[in-house]
C-alpha cells in the first residue's frame, strides 16, 4: 500500500477522534443542562416554590435533618421568616454548579423585587437527596464573589462550616467570627475556630479582633475562651485600644481584666485619644478594675 493511500485511510479516523474529544470537552465544560433543570436546580426550584407559597411542611423536606430540627423548634412564623431569605423571587434561572463530594454549590439568577439578583445555594447530599443548607444573594452588580470556590478544608473543618451555615452564615468569614464574638455567641466562635478561621481575624469596619469585640461588648465568657485559645492580648483596633482598654470601663468585666493582667497585658499603651487603661477604668467609674491596674504597676 502506498504511503499516500495510508495517509488517506488514517486521516478520517484521526479527524473523527479529534471531533469526539472536542465534543466531550464541550460537554464537560458546559455550565448548565441543555434539556431542562439539573438535579440541583430542580430541587432548589421546588424548595423556592414551597417557600414562596408559605408551605412550611413541604419546604422543610428540602433542608438537612439538623436544620429541619432547628426549624421545627421555632414557632411557625419564625420558621417561615428563617426560610424566606428574599421575596418576592421570580424568573429563577440556572447559572452554574459545582460539586465537592457530598457538597455542592448552585449559582442561580432571579428577579428580586424588580432587581437583578444572583444567588449562591449551598447544598448537601443526605440519604441520596440534595438538600438546601444555606443561600446567599446579591442584588445588582458585583456578584462575582458568590462564584468563588471554597478553599480546601479538612473533614472536621467542613463539618464546622456546615454547622455555621445551619446557624445562618451562608458564606462564613473572619468578619463573622468577630461579629459572633461581639454578640456573645460562644458556640459560633468555637465553630469559626474549628472551621479554620484565624483567631486574629479582623472585622472590615473597625479593624478589631474577636477578643477586642468580646471585651468591648461585655461578654466575659467569650473573652475568657479566646484568651485560653491564645488570642493576642495586646492587639489594637483602629483607636489603638487593646482588649484590656476595652474591658476596664465595664465593671462587669473584672474577671477578664484580672486574666488579661495576669497574662501580661501591657498597661502603658495609650489610645488615639491619649488615655491609658487606668484612665479608662476611672472614666468608667470601675474602682476594682483601677485597683487591679495599680497593683500590677507596682
Amino acid at each position: 500500500m502506498s504511503r499516500d493511500l495510508k495517509v488517506l485511510l488514517i486521516r478520517p479516523r484521526a479527524i473523527l477522534l479529534l471531533c469526539f474529544a472536542f465534543l466531550l470537552s464541550a460537554c464537560a465544560s458546559r455550565p448548565g443542562p441543555a434539556g431542562g433543570d439539573s438535579e440541583l436546580m430542580a430541587r432548589y426550584r421546588a424548595y423556592a416554590e414551597a417557600v414562596a407559597a408559605g408551605d412550611l411542611e413541604v419546604a422543610i423536606q428540602y433542608v438537612p435533618a439538623s436544620k429541619r430540627q432547628r426549624l421545627e423548634s421555632m414557632s411557625e412564623s419564625e420558621a417561615r421568616a428563617a426560610l424566606s431569605v428574599l421575596s418576592p423571587i421570580s424568573d429563577l434561572g440556572f447559572k452554574m454548579e459545582w460539586f465537592d463530594g457530598e457538597e455542592a454549590i448552585l449559582i442561580v439568577t432571579a428577579t428580586v423585587a424588580e432587581n437583578d439578583g444572583t444567588g449562591r445555594i449551598k447544598m448537601l447530599r443526605e440519604e441520596g437527596d440534595w438538600q438546601i443548607l444555606s443561600e446567599m444573594w446579591n442584588l445588582g452588580s458585583g456578584s462575582e464573589f458568590l462564584e468563588e470556590r471554597d478553599p480546601p478544608r479538612t473533614d472536621a473543618q467542613k463539618a464546622a462550616i456546615r454547622k455555621l451555615e445551619e446557624r445562618g452564615y451562608p458564606m462564613p468569614s473572619g468578619d463573622h467570627l468577630v461579629g459572633s464574638a461581639d454578640q456573645g455567641d460562644l458556640e459560633a466562635v468555637r465553630l469559626f475556630l474549628e472551621a479554620g478561621f484565624s483567631i486574629e481575624s479582623r472585622d472590615g469596619g473597625g479593624g478589631g479582633t474577636a477578643l477586642i469585640s468580646a471585651s468591648s461588648s461585655g461578654h466575659p465568657h467569650v473573652a475568657l475562651f479566646l484568651i485560653e485559645q491564645g488570642a493576642d492580648i495586646n492587639a489594637t483596633d483602629e483607636t489603638n485600644s487593646t482588649p484590656l482598654m476595652r474591658a476596664v470601663d465595664d465593671c462587669d468585666m473584672t474577671e477578664v481584666v484580672e486574666v488579661l493582667i495576669a497574662r501580661g497585658a501591657r498597661l502603658d499603651i495609650k489610645s488615639a485619644g491619649g488615655r491609658t487603661a487606668l484612665d479608662l477604668a476611672g472614666w468608667g467609674n470601675c474602682p476594682r478594675n483601677a485597683e487591679l491596674i495599680r497593683a500590677a504597676e507596682r
